[in-house]
This record gives structure tokens, C-alpha cells and sequence, in this order.
């Protein structure tokens, strides 16, 4: 029987699905778990169509969905086809989410594929970041994009996990607390410097800044299950 994701009971936010890399089916099923719609940008679809869910929006060009054989489309899935050249189907989304009032925003599919479309998503998530709370999942962790609008985050964290904090823009004002290797009212700038592979010395961690766009990426450590990984960091930002 094919499973429908809008069957589960979730909050209210939106798990974005982009073309890239698929996560692994633990951690999806988690994030299924907790949002309210499901948004696939294209192609995206496609996974999830072999897989047999139906998403309750596909929106794009349209130019990369296949239908499985021998099946239809499914009712309460809404499919929408913009044709605009002048954006992306990842622009798309976030356009759709926005006239909807979804502020919550976890993707997925983020990385992988051309290397110049993950430059554009990098650049889009930017442009977006002042009206959105995002979160992005992979196989190796999770990253929140923290900008003036969403300016902290705080959480536990066990000694040597691994925080890269990575400018969109220029970063200024940056404060952390539990970091092996602190910052204190500094400043960080994509093509001067960044803050790759960081590390928590163990307990409260906290991240903060007073303008500019960065993602706070954190590893998920080998002994973590997606599931556990999740369940720990959706509500520390």
C-alpha cells in the first residue's frame, strides 16, 4: 500500500526535499515525523514517488518528475508548474511556503549533483534567510542558518563534536560559549576567513551574532543514530 506523508501527524513546519543527495531512510522517516507539509522542488519527487509517498506539493518547471508506471497521481497532491527561467524550483518553494506563512523550514537534498547549482542553493538560502528558520539535514549532520532576524542558538553537546561556522555574508559580532576554540565579538567573511571544524568542549554550548548570515554546522558523531540526532537538536534554535 502506498503511504501517504500527509497520514502522519507532524507540527507545523515544512520539510523542503531538494535534488541532491537523498538521506538515509532513518533520518527520513524521523523528519517525517515532525512537519506538517511536504514540499518537493521538481525532480525531488522522484525519490519519493519510488519510494511511495506522495508529497502534498511538487512545484517546478517540471521538466524532471516521472510518474512511475502504472500509477496516478494522488489525491490531496497538489502539483504546481511554473515555468519561470528566471528562478530556481528551490526558489520556487520558498516563494510557495512564504505566501503560505511557513516559517519553519527543514531541507533536505541541499548538497550533491552540479557543483554550481549547490553554489546557488548557498546563494538562495542567503536571500532567504531574514524570512525563514532553517535547518539542513545530510547523512553527516545538521546545519542552522543563523542571521539577524534568528541570531542564536543553544544547545548540549558532548566534548569534541565537531562545529564548523560557515559565513554566507560578512558575520560580524560572533560570541560562543564552549567552543575549544572561542570567538569574542568577532568577525567571519566568506573569502577571508572562516570557522571550519570547531569543536564543543562538552555541555551548554551557545552561538551568537549582530548581523550578517552564517550556518552553524554540526557533525553528527559515529555513535549517533539520525533518529537520536534529530530528536536532540530540532529545538535547540
Amino acid at each position: 500500500m502506498e503511504k501517504k506523508v500527509n497520514d502522519i501527524t507532524r507540527r507545523h513546519s515544512a520539510l523542503l526535499v531538494l535534488n541532491g543527495e537523498f538521506p538515509d531512510s532513518a533520518l527520513f522517516d524521523a523528519l517525517l515525523e515532525h512537519h506538517s507539509l511536504i514540499i518537493c522542488a521538481d525532480g525531488a519527487a522522484n525519490i519519493l514517488l519510488n519510494m511511495g509517498f506522495w508529497p502534498e506539493v511538487i512545484i517546478g518547471d517540471l521538466d524532471s518528475v516521472e510518474i512511475p508506471a502504472g500509477k496516478e497521481i494522488a489525491r490531496g497532491t497538489i502539483v504546481i508548474e511554473n515555468g519561470d527561467q528566471y528562478s530556481t524550483d528551490f526558489e520556487k518553494a520558498l516563494l510557495y511556503l512564504s505566501d503560505k506563512g511557513f516559517k519553519e523550514i527543514s531541507i533536505v537534498g541541499l548538497k550533491g549533483g552540479r557543483f554550481d547549482h549547490q553554489i546557488t542553493n548557498l546563494s538562495i538560502l542567503c536571500q532567504f534567510s531574514s524570512e525563514f528558520n532553517f535547518r539542513l539535514f545530510d547523512n553527516d549532520g545538521i546545519g542552522y542558518v543563523l542571521t539577524d532576524s534568528k541570531s542564536s542558538m543553544t544547545t548540549n553537546m558532548p566534548a569534541n563534536t565537531v562545529i564548523s561556522l560557515l559565513p554566507l555574508t560578512k558575520v560580524t559580532g560572533i560570541q560562543t560559549r564552549r567552543l575549544k576554540y572561542p570567538l569574542d565579538n568577532e568577525a567571519l567573511q566568506f573569502g577571508d576567513r572562516n570557522g571550519q571544524s570547531n569543536a564543543s568542549l562538552g555541555g551548554e554550548i551557545s552561538i551568537s551574532l549582530k548581523s550578517g548570515s552564517l550556518i552553524c554546522y554540526i557533525l553528527m558523531p559515529s555513535w549517533w543514530t539520525q533518529r537520536e540526532m534529530y530528536s536532540k537538536l530540532i529545538n535547540c534554535y
